[in-house]
């Protein structure tokens, strides 16, 4: 089905602020029971539909269209200049205007296919989002992924789509929506993935392997977290670390009968360190 260019009719809707939704609000009182937003309460607003024969009829109910119908962004639109929004999330029109206007809601008798599940995987840097559709009548040509809230979006041809480069331990709000082949967006749908927390690498124990009069030799045991071990930092005596991708060290040149500090840290794949492991150990007396 093209979209379809007709006369438009219009209602005359008036507006004080800059922005307002084109569906007035209920009583508070009246919210419990109202299962879809009101659209002409104060008589403002004529909704016109799309028949069976393709021409469009003024519809007599007060509320939004359910079932197979969507809204044409290309009919739908005011003759001042004020723009006429879909929202997806909460299924509304807006419309965005600093005053009086002639405007005009067309909605199309179409099947649009929806949006039922989002899935993700996720790691301490990134989360991979999964669309699940249900087949309308056309199939879907884009996704839009957002990972601010909907504030901007990413295109993609495929219903996978991961965002890299994220923060640990960081809670995102990511929408997602789909066009169709004629440019008729389904549902959009919204999930919260918190990115799982950085485990740093850590010096489990330090073993004495043997010494001589001026030598000691170590042997450090140690395990990666969410990534693996890379480097091994070594320190005698508060002296300056010297680095290795070994586990095992020889201190030289040291003095009889003397006791040494010696600490040790590691860092893994991505530089990041481990907390520091001290222990001492005493050369042979001559």
């Amino acid at each position: 089905m093209k979209k379809k260019y007709v006369v438009m009719f219009s209602v005359l809707i008036m507006l004080s602020v800059v922005i307002y939704t084109c569906i007035p609000k209920l009583k508070k009182e009246e919210e419990s029971n109202k299962t879809k937003p009101n659209v002409n309460t104060n008589g403002f607003l004529t909704l016109m539909l799309e028949q069976d024969d393709g021409t469009y009829k003024k519809s007599t109910s007060n509320t939004w269209p359910t079932g197979n119908y969507a809204f044409n962004n290309e009919l739908s639109g005011c003759e001042r200049g004020g723009e006429l929004v879909y929202d997806r999330e909460t299924n509304i029109v807006k419309l965005i205007s600093s005053g009086s206007d002639k405007c005009y809601v067309y909605f199309d008798k179409y099947n649009v296919a929806k949006i039922t599940n989002v899935t993700n995987t996720k790691t301490t840097n990134s989360v991979t989002l999964t669309v699940t559709t249900e087949a309308g009548e056309n199939p879907i040509d884009k996704y839009y992924f957002s990972k601010d809230g909907g504030n901007s979006y990413q295109e993609s041809t495929s219903q996978t789509y991961t965002f890299n480069e994220l923060t640990p331990n960081t809670t995102y709000t990511f929408k997602v929506y789909a066009k169709d082949t004629l440019g008729y967006e389904t549902n959009e749908e919204s999930i919260q993935v918190t990115t799982n927390a950085y485990v740093n690498p850590t010096v489990n124990s330090i073993t004495i392997t043997s010494k001589t009069n001026d030598t000691i030799s170590i042997s450090v045991s140690a395990s990666g977290g969410t990534n693996s071990v890379a480097t091994y930092y070594y320190s005698i005596n508060n002296g300056a670390y010297t680095s290795s991708t070994s586990n095992t060290k020889t201190f030289t040149g040291l003095s009889s009968g003397t006791t040494y500090t010696i600490k040790v840290f590691v860092k893994d794949t991505n530089g990041v360190s481990s907390s520091e492991k001290t222990t001492s150990a005493q050369t042979e007396q001559i």
